[in-house]
């Protein structure tokens, strides 16, 4: 027997069962809401498929405005799932626990350098935030984090060993990380709420779209390196006579900015010429 759109019967009890639209996935923690109609009469769950339509409906078109604040839209995704699933919302993990977690589950695919730079943003989001729980970071948490981010310095655990958080933004004499690592750091913080997102234990990711512009020129974020920089990478190139282009070719790139196979080519260039 067929039964109309929405409405299934399991073991003699109509249910109502909806699949949560792909755009909107992100509110909830499912993927297909289900809800027991508490009844095996076909009239019956007819005219409460009606009530049940309407208020879905209704969540849906209010989620897709993007105008709700977090916590009305947290409110109305509630309301629309059944008590299972709502217990299911509203476990709370602490930044500890789910960090651990992430890194359990991602590290396998991670290089040891991923591995390196996750547990060190890591660290300092549980300095900087505390152990609070997950569901408490919100869009202005993440801004004011972005913003602390901007006035710390890069290397904080080796340039100051032993100092927190407010001891270091206290320091004088602070030279602040670049936006591109203040960006990375955004970036981590958001591929670990997005897993939390993915895992229900929020309804959407406050760090995303939070990049900050950076607004010099390519050509300008190619000048990494300053003269004491380029002086010490001078003494260090391997002056050897059996192999000299080790020593020479670095030197005719900085000095003339050609590009390494034009520089491998003088050698023959210059015996066609003076032939």
């Amino acid at each position: 027997m067929s039964y109309p759109t929405h409405l299934t019967k399991v073991n003699d009890i109509f249910y109502y069962r909806i699949k949560v639209p792909t755009d909107l996935q992100h509110h909830f923690p499912c993927t297909v809401i289900k809800k027991s109609l508490k009844t095996d009469d076909l009239r019956s769950a007819k005219t409460l498929l009606i009530a049940i339509e309407y208020n879905t409906n209704k969540c849906f078109t209010l989620l897709r405005t993007g105008m709700l604040p977090d916590d009305m839209a947290k409110q109305v995704v509630q309301n629309l799932l059944p008590t299972r699933q709502k217990a299911v919302v509203a476990k709370s993990k602490i930044l500890s626990e789910v960090t651990k977690q992430y890194v359990m589950a991602k590290e396998s695919g991670w290089s040891a350098k991923s591995k390196m730079e996750f547990k060190g943003i890591f660290r300092l989001l549980l300095d900087t935030l505390g152990d609070v729980e997950i569901a408490t970071i919100t869009k202005p948490v993440v801004l004011e984090l972005r913003a602390t981010f901007q006035r710390l310095p890069a290397n904080i655990y080796k340039k100051y060993p032993g100092k927190n958080i407010q001891q270091v933004l206290a320091e004088t004499t602070i030279e602040p990380m670049s936006i591109k690592s203040v960006n990375k750091h955004v970036a981590r913080l958001g591929s670990l709420l997005r897993y939390c997102m993915e895992e229900g234990l929020i309804y959407r990711n406050p760090a995303s779209g939070l990049k900050i512009s950076e607004k010099k020129r390519a050509d300008e974020e190619r000048k990494a390196y300053s003269k004491e920089d380029v002086g010490n990478i001078i003494k260090s190139l391997p002056n050897n006579p059996s192999t000299p282009e080790r020593y020479w070719i670095p030197l005719i790139g900085l000095y003339s900015g050609m590009r390494l196979n034009e520089i491998s080519q003088l050698r023959e260039v210059g015996r066609a010429v003076f032939r």
